[in-house]
Formats: C-alpha cells, sequence, structure tokens
C-alpha cells in the first residue's frame, strides 16, 4: 500500500510541475534559471529576461514603466499589463528584485 501511495504522490507532483507548461493558450510563463557557475538567479519571461537583485531602473529599461505600484510590508509591487492580458508580477525589496510573477488572463477572459 505505500509503494501506491509514493507512486500516486510522484505522478501527481510531476503533473502539478508540467501542467502548466501544457496549458492551452500558454502565451507567457516565468521560467527560473540559475546559473550553477555563478549563482545568478534570471527570471525568464515571454516580455525579457529579470535578473534576481536587478536595480529598479534595470527592470524599468527591460519592461518600461508599470502601470501600477504597490507597497507593504518592506516590499515595493511593480504591476506590468501586457497588450495579450497577460501581466507580471515585479517584488523589490531595498530596491532589488526579489520574485516576478507572471498572473496570465484565464481563458474565459480570453
Amino acid at each position: 500500500m505505500k509503494k501506491i501511495q509514493e507512486l500516486f504522490l510522484l505522478i501527481t507532483l510531476g503533473f502539478l510541475l508540467v501542467s502548466p507548461l501544457l496549458a492551452e493558450n500558454n502565451t507567457s510563463f516565468v521560467k527560473i534559471v540559475e546559473d550553477k557557475k555563478t549563482k545568478v538567479i534570471t527570471f525568464s519571461t515571454s516580455y525579457g529576461d529579470i535578473e534576481k537583485g536587478s536595480s529598479m531602473a534595470s527592470v524599468m529599461g527591460t519592461l518600461g514603466n508599470p502601470q501600477d505600484i504597490s507597497t507593504g510590508n518592506n516590499t515595493e509591487i511593480w504591476h506590468y499589463q501586457f497588450d495579450d492580458g497577460n501581466n507580471l508580477v515585479i517584488y523589490f525589496t531595498k530596491g532589488a528584485v526579489t520574485k516576478v510573477e507572471d498572473r496570465q488572463k484565464s481563458d474565459k477572459d480570453r
């Protein structure tokens, strides 16, 4: 019984990791790439690559001005909306990128 549970868990985890890549009309997603040698983490998106630790000026150079900016808990959050209906959310702490998220337009809104 334990082997079946382990197999089920592996299949479920595999599906959760692969399913966003298989989604229909998936025109944008954030891929996190770490350079093993330099330890640099890059958030690779359809709209440009952003390195973890990048400055606000660097992000602005890649993506332009954000449509909206919000703050909270020592974090500044930049919101970008693109013509295809997808959104990128960039999180900054002390002026440096800490995280990038993709907020795709749902299929029902397309």
